[in-house]
């Protein structure tokens, strides 16, 4: 695939690191991605584009005996309209298009998605404009489901209530924080739905201090950490660590920080300006928060 020219080229604007990916695979789940090489290209051109990348990737995998599930497979197509102050998504009505697949039955469409619409991939819901009305649903489902089950009466503890708070659901919740940026209001809706059903069923009053529901043990805490600062600290941990040790997910966070710097047009170091100053005038992304 990357003889015949496809996948995704991008270079570091300051260092000038060159990074291609051809698709990402776990299991037997798949992305492949396309993206234009010059601005010029449109994304009418683009889904051209990914017809013929899409073709050369089920025509390997039928030549070493695999196939690709047509009913399971979505697409998207990223193509932005500049307003006065912004720009924007171009809709599949501004910008239409499909892709299909050769199948014993015919050609077969595959499902098209806009860019607002979330896709749940390895447990997390992600959609290409960075919008979080789809995990944040999820995630209060799962607190609604907890909820509703802790309140049902029966042998267990309170201290068996806390070891399901703790031990259960919130490995639920903590789970998919690396890859989330939900609010910390969002983080606190969610988990005021979980304490209000869990917390008395623990003999503990629901409206407890939350400088000791989430303090640290050591000044009387209850251990927990609030998800929103955990997420926040994670993400730190895991952009300083993979740049330092240049994975390709490092290559990824240095060329976001270095299009993030090139944006804000600040020289120096990201944290010599204050980020309120800056952030409204910058893409929102996970390097951006």
């Amino acid at each position: 695939m990357e003889t015949a020219g496809h996948g995704v080229y991008t270079k570091s604007p300051i260092t000038l690191v060159m990074l291609i990916i051809l698709a990402w695979l776990f299991v037997d789940d798949g992305d492949l991605a396309n993206i234009a090489r010059t601005t010029e290209e449109t994304g009418e051109e683009m889904i051209s584009a990914m017809q013929k990348a899409l073709e050369c990737w089920v025509g390997t995998l039928r030549a070493t005996g695999g196939d690709i599930n047509a009913t399971k497979s979505y697409f998207y197509v990223m193509d932005q309209n500049w307003t006065d102050a912004t720009w924007k998504y171009r809709s599949t009505q501004q910008m239409p298009g499909r892709l299909t697949i050769t199948t014993t039955n015919g050609n077969t469409d595959i499902t098209r998605k806009e860019p607002s619409d979330a896709s749940k991939t390895l447990g997390v819901f992600i959609a290409p404009d960075s919008n979080r009305l789809a995990q944040v649903e999820y995630m209060q489902d799962k607190a609604k489901d907890f909820a509703t089950e802790i309140k049902i009466k029966g042998p267990k503890t309170k201290n068996d209530h806390w070891i399901d708070l703790v031990h259960t659901i919130r490995k639920t919740t903590d789970y998919p924080i690396v890859a989330t940026q939900l609010k910390e209001r969002e983080w606190d809706d969610i988990m005021s739905t979980l304490h209000k059903a869990a917390l008395p069923r623990c003999g503990i009053v629901r409206t407890f201090p939350h400088a000791v529901l989430y303090g640290p043990k050591k000044f009387q805490g209850s251990g927990q950490e609030h998800p929103y600062f955990k997420q926040e600290i994670l993400h730190i941990y895991e952009l300083v660590k993979e740049i330092n040790t240049n994975s390709q997910q490092g290559i990824q966070y240095r060329i976001t920080v270095e299009q993030l710097k090139i944006e804000q047009g600040y020289p120096g170091p990201l944290t010599d300006v204050p980020y309120t100053l800056l952030s409204p005038g910058t893409t929102y992304s996970l390097i951006q928060t």
